[in-house]
């Protein structure tokens, strides 16, 4: 008699504890951020597969979509398609398009290579030029995109003297509100030929 109750009494213990303190509460996933959320449901099957089946991708997402998928804070790796170089950026701000600035000392001299590299026929370094870039949103997809390699207004890090625009399809100027013909021509041009640049990459 005494086992069974020492036995219901044990039984009693556990299920108290675990009723107040469930299993979830020791789990990383409690309180899931609405980021981390968005980064386990973005798994494309194409990445659970082998690994032979994994191909990189271009998605050409309209610029609310990119909004919410890369907020300020965030940080990313660009490509350039011109000249094959890349770095990481973080973006500081920008309503409707990024303002983005490089995350690193490193990368603000590679962004400086690129300029100088990109703007050899107007023999400066720093140009509003628009260029086809690809953003790096995971292993496997990327987003295309224009940007122009002219530091310039505020800037939150000491990594630059100013910021750098980043635009995406149907991103917007910030003066005139208007889309920039230039800036979406160079976003299709990433699209059309960015999966091209990183097979040879």
């Amino acid at each position: 008699m005494k086992k069974v109750l020492l036995i219901f009494s044990l039984f009693l213990c556990v299920a108290t504890f675990t009723a107040l303190l469930p299993y979830p509460c020791f789990s990383r996933y409690t309180n899931i951020s609405e980021k981390e959320i968005f980064h386990i449901n973005n798994f494309h099957e194409t990445e659970l597969s082998a690994s032979t089946n994994q191909q990189e991708q271009i998605l050409n997402l309209d610029f609310s979509q990119t909004n919410q998928i890369l907020p300020v804070g965030s940080i990313f790796e660009i490509f350039d398609l011109k000249t094959g170089q890349s770095f990481f950026a973080e973006r500081v701000g920008g309503l409707y398009h990024f303002d983005i600035q490089p995350a690193k000392i490193d990368d603000a001299n590679t962004i400086l290579q690129i300029a100088q590299q990109n703007n050899l026929q107007e023999k400066k370094a720093w140009s509003w030029t628009r260029h086809p870039v690809l953003v790096k949103i995971n292993d496997l997809t990327f987003l295309p995109a224009s940007m122009a390699f002219y530091p310039h207004g505020y800037y939150l890090r000491a990594t630059s003297t100013g910021h750098f625009c980043l635009h995406f399809a149907g991103s917007r100027m910030d003066g005139t509100k208007k889309v920039d013909d230039a800036h979406q021509k160079n976003v299709a041009y990433a699209k059309k030929y960015g999966k091209e640049f990183l097979e040879s990459f």
